[in-house]
Parts: C-alpha cells; structure tokens; sequence
C-alpha cells in the first residue's frame, strides 16, 4: 500500500511539474535571475505600462490612475515593492515571480492573491 501511494504522489508531482513547464512560465527564485529576466523590460499589461529599474525604482503608467513610481527590493523568493500612485502609497506587496519567453507574471501576496500577467513590451 506505501508503494502505490509513494507511486501516486511522484506521478501527482511529475504532472503538476510538467503542467507548469508545459504553459511556458518558469518560477524565478533568486535576485540574480530576477536582475537578468526582468529588471530593465519595459513591461505592459491591459492598457498599463511599467519598468523595473537596477537602482531599486520602478515607474509606470497605469491606464486608470495616471503614473506610479516606487521602490523594489528581492526579499526570500519575492519581489517586493512598494508603489505610490495619485499620491498615495500602497503599502509593501510581495509577489512570487514567473518569467516566460514573452513576459513575467507577478503572483500577488506572495503567490496567494492577485495575478498581473505582463507582456514584454
């Protein structure tokens, strides 16, 4: 009964592994890769435009509110950030990151919230 279960968890973890792969998006893990894949793209999503810069800045425009500027940094396995749009701050958001040939996805709440699907731009 162990090995069936053993068998069906790995065959249950091949195919969640594989369905990832299989839409394109690969998790981002470590700033460097962040830096490499991300940092300096222009990005645009639903009319919004954006970029994240080397320096810790990152700057858009957002189709509704106008422009937003703000702060990055890598903490764990998340970009956190921390915009001000219409002169007001959000507050610290961190997201889990994942990167495909044509854009990067940003999984609010650290991959438990909101997802902003970009496009490279």
């Amino acid at each position: 009964m162990k090995r069936i279960l053993s068998i069906s968890c790995v065959a249950v973890l091949t195919m969640t592994s594989a369905s990832a792969l299989a839409d394109g998006w690969k998790t981002i893990r470590k700033e460097a890769d962040f830096r490499e894949m991300v940092v300096g793209k222009n990005l645009a999503w639903n009319g919004n435009t954006g970029i994240i810069n080397a320096d810790g800045t990152a700057a858009g425009t957002l189709k509704e509110q106008g422009a937003y500027k703000g702060n990055w940094v890598w903490s764990g396995r998340f970009y956190c950030r921390n915009f001000i749009i219409g002169g007001k701050a959000t507050g610290t958001n961190c997201a889990k990151v994942e990167v495909s040939d044509t854009g990067v996805r940003f999984l609010n709440n650290k991959g438990k919230g909101r997802v902003t699907e970009t496009v490279f731009n």
